[in-house]
This record gives structure tokens, C-alpha cells and sequence, in this order.
């Protein structure tokens, strides 16, 4: 029986929230691809689940933007002072 990997969906949503910072991002990156790649041999998933959980991600980014609460057009905005310290 397979499902949508909702590792997947975990995956690809921290790798797009950690877009902009230079050694986050690159941190996030090979870290979630591990993690991707990791679910297969361990027989946590089979490709098709992988697949179906990036389409699910992808379906929620889609509406999210058809919304209008895409948060594409927050990165241009200034960390807070404190936080940024």
C-alpha cells in the first residue's frame, strides 16, 4: 500500500522557507535531500509516494498563491532588530 510521503511535503516546504539565507539554506538543503533519498532504501517509501507527496506540496503552494497569502512577497521584508542580531 503506498501514501503521500508527507516527509516530502516537510522536506520541501523547510528547503522554500530557508530560500534567502546563505548558510541555512545550504544546511536545510542537503540535510531535507538526505532525508528524501534516505526513505527509499530504509523502506519508508516507494518513489511513486515521494512523488505524490512533492505534487501535494506543490498543490498547496498553488493555492496558497491563488489565495494570495503566498509568503514569496514577504522576503523582501526586514528581520526584526532583535532577531536579526
Amino acid at each position: 500500500m503506498t501514501f503521500p510521503s508527507f516527509h516530502t511535503c516537510l522536506a520541501l516546504m523547510t528547503i522554500f522557507a530557508t530560500i534567502g539565507t546563505r548558510w541555512l539554506f545550504g544546511i536545510t538543503l542537503i540535510w531535507n535531500l538526505l532525508v528524501l533519498v534516505s526513505t527509499i532504501p530504509i523502506g519508508g517509501h516507494y518513489v511513486i509516494d515521494l512523488t505524490c507527496g512533492a505534487l501535494l506540496w506543490l498543490a498547496a503552494m498553488k493555492v496558497e498563491a491563488m489565495l494570495g497569502g503566498s509568503s514569496i512577497s514577504l522576503r523582501g521584508m526586514p528581520m526584526p532588530e532583535a532577531v536579526s542580531a
